[in-house]
């Protein structure tokens, strides 16, 4: 080897395309480490632990659904600054009603209420604070049984005046 051949081939760790051709692979192990850790702190709160056991009860909870579709049953919701009224139409009398609100995303701000019925069939509770803002609710209405015979499932945005629930 020459001396011009030294100046026109310098070694290859300085040359761009051996580290251009090493610097792809090692940033996508670098992303796929980030992912990877990523994932494992982050936890999912869409899947719920009891999915196997909700899969097993699908077909109560549509028996129920369907029971209250029969009935022609409606749910009314008035909310007024911080208080919820509920009312049901063609509704078995119960004494207490469970309310559960879903959050479609974070499984944290869930919230199940009771409503007490009054002398006129109404059913009243103080909504949290959580609740008051402008935001995508799952609802789930039914009695508070062991094994309700009915259930009224819609979806929400509140805070709202009024809403209509149908199964």
């Amino acid at each position: 080897m020459t001396h011009t051949d030294a100046l026109q081939h310098p070694p290859w760790y300085r040359q761009f395309w051996p580290w251009f051709i090493i610097g792809l692979p090692a940033v996508v192990v670098v992303a796929c480490i980030g992912l990877v850790i990523l994932s494992f702190n982050v936890a999912d709160d869409m899947v719920d632990k009891g999915y196997y056991e909700e899969g097993l009860a699908i077909n109560t909870l549509l028996g129920q659904l369907e029971t209250a579709r029969q009935a022609g049953m409606q749910a009314q919701l008035r909310v007024a600054g911080d208080q919820l009224t509920l009312l049901v139409d063609r509704l078995p009398q119960h004494d207490t009603l469970v309310i559960d609100f879903a959050h479609p995303l974070d499984q944290g701000r869930d919230t199940q209420l009771q409503l007490q019925a009054d002398s006129r069939g109404e059913y009243h509770v103080q909504l949290p604070v959580s609740l008051q803002q402008t935001e995508k609710w799952y609802i789930d209405i039914y009695p508070q049984q062991a094994q309700p015979q009915w259930r009224i499932k819609g979806t929400a945005f509140f805070p709202a005046d009024q809403l209509i629930l149908t199964p």
